[in-house]
């Protein structure tokens, strides 16, 4: 008997009904404080709410993806650019809001280093 199929999460049903038409997806993910009103704003976005973890994150699979965190410490961006990888996200750049009001910069870049062509 299989285990369960995890849902996916909030927003990401239009990125995935895109990637099966073939269409370019330019992924953003948002967690944290207001995560819904800017992922309402973008065609392509997905949420890394309270229940992340239960999520099923496959479909970053040979996408880059911008994750723009507020009010997440470095190591919960760190997990999750984590998961990210591992699910296939060849490229993850996170962009964390420490204070409101505040530029923020490339907080980090993740990646999985592309194998040198044989």
């Amino acid at each position: 008997m299989s285990a369960p199929r995890r849902a996916l999460p909030p927003f990401a049903r239009r990125v995935v009904a895109d990637l099966e038409r073939g269409l370019p997806v330019n992924l953003f993910v948002f967690a944290g404080a207001s995560a819904w009103d800017m992922a309402r704003r973008r065609s392509h976005a997905a949420i890394a709410n309270d229940d992340w973890r239960t999520r099923d994150w496959g479909f970053v699979g040979g996408l880059d993806v911008t994750l723009v965190a507020r009010k997440w410490t470095a190591a919960q961006v760190e997990e999750f650019a984590t998961v990210l990888l591992v699910a296939g996200a060849p490229l993850v750049v996170s962009l964390r809001v420490v204070r409101d009001g505040d530029m923020t910069s490339v907080d980090a870049i993740h990646f999985v280093p592309r194998r040198a062509a044989a």
